[in-house]
């Protein structure tokens, strides 16, 4: 029996009504006696994966601190997001402002961050997907509601320049976005009329256009990533019989595959490629509420349970040797987890349990391997950011 998902609410047009904006605040003495068993928990809650972090059991463990990027009291921000980072450790964000309904740019490390408008026109910057150049600059794919428009820009010396990809007439808001060795933009949409998975690219300032896949709706979840010999991966939420599907670019056009089989999926999947340019990818299981892991090995697709107890929107970064970070949303808690694999297993641990948070999670790891968070707190309409130390 199927069983149908509930749809996520995309970002409303026009005005909304602002949450509390404040992180939630304690008078001192109570503010201790609240925090003491979050922080037990945020330093010792593994999962059955039980993976060793290399800590002697007299070491402490490693910690999370977080901090709000942008939204300090008078903003709702955040509610979608995209994370890179580029080869001096620096952070750059695209997200969108709900209240305003621009599309913003926060570059910075932590406790030190700028902030830019990248597009104000309208109500514009819808799922924005990050990407950086060989040379550290962003370029950011979106969706301006306004204008019904797919739109790209990408950070000049002088300034963000912007152009149109192609109008709502042919795509679904929600597009993935990755940069080939030459710097050449690609990128996944659905074109919802025609029912089809479209990819464009951008070479000599022109867009072309071509069928990933066709009879194909896909549901809130779309990724893209290349390979070190340039080869398009891609996996997203067949949004008609929600089956996760995953696509690989070839000389002969796109191979195609189911990836969890009878599993239904929910929204957000995360995809990245190993050492070896093979694909693995985070994604919810809608039936179980599991958070699931799938690899794709010589022989096949294979699966494991990251959390047995409801995850969402997760974000996966992969370290030099292939272990795993997962980020994600814990539904049964409302608070914000990450996952590490290793060789032997998963270990969870909580990230910030202040408010209602880890929506829209990304994760990377910086040039140290340091682990870093941006998500959104739904309490506080901010945006936040979390790293380990």
């Amino acid at each position: 029996m199927l069983v149908k998902l509930k749809r996520r609410k995309r970002p409303p047009s026009g005005n909304v009504s602002k949450p509390s904006i404040g992180r939630r605040r304690l008078p001192a003495p109570a503010l201790i006696l609240a925090l003491v068993p979050a922080l037990l928990l945020s330093a010792c809650e593994p999962n059955t994966g039980g993976a060793d972090d290399g800590l002697r059991d007299d070491d402490p463990p490693p910690a999370w601190r977080t901090e709000t990027v942008d939204g300090f009291g008078n903003d709702y921000v955040g509610r979608s997001s995209s994370l890179a980072v580029d080869a001096d450790g620096v952070l750059h964000v695209a997200y969108y402002d709900t209240v305003w309904g621009d599309l913003k740019y926060a570059r910075g490390t932590s406790g030190d961050w700028s902030i830019e408008i990248v597009d104000a026109a309208g109500n514009t910057g819808w799922y924005p997907a990050l990407e950086l150049d060989s040379a550290g600059a962003p370029h950011v794919v979106y969706y301006d509601e306004t204008d019904r428009e797919l739109r790209y820009a990408r950070r000049a010396v002088d300034g963000w320049l912007r152009e149109t990809i192609c109008d709502i007439l042919v795509i679904e808001p929600e597009a993935a976005l990755a940069l080939d060795g030459a710097d050449r933009p690609r990128l996944i949409f659905c074109d919802h009329y025609a029912l089809a998975v479209r990819s464009a690219v951008r070479e000599n300032g022109v867009w072309s256009f071509e069928t990933v896949e066709e009879e194909m709706n896909i549901g809130n979840g779309i990724c893209l990533a290349f390979d070190n010999e340039d080869t398009a991966h891609a996996c997203y939420v067949d949004g008609i019989i929600y089956e996760l599907h995953y696509a690989r670019r070839a000389d002969d056009g796109w191979s195609l595959e189911n990836v969890a089989g009878d599993d239904n999926i929910s929204w957000f999947p995360a995809l990245e490629l190993d050492s070896r340019g093979r694909p693995v990818i985070a994604y919810a299981n809608s039936t179980t509420g599991a958070l699931r892991y799938a690899r794709r090995l010589s022989d096949g697709w294979h699966h494991e349970d990251i959390d047995t107890d409801d995850g969402d929107y997760p974000g996966l970064a992969l370290d030099g040797a292939d272990g795993a970070y997962v980020s994600y949303y814990a539904r049964d808690t409302n608070h914000l987890r990450c996952a590490r694999r290793d060789g032997a297993g998963w270990e969870t641990r909580i990230v910030d349990t202040v408010g209602w948070v880890g929506y829209y999670t990304s994760i990377v790891l910086d040039p140290a391997g340091t682990p870093h968070i941006i998500y959104h707190d739904r309490d506080a309409g901010t945006l936040q950011h979390a790293w380990l130390e």
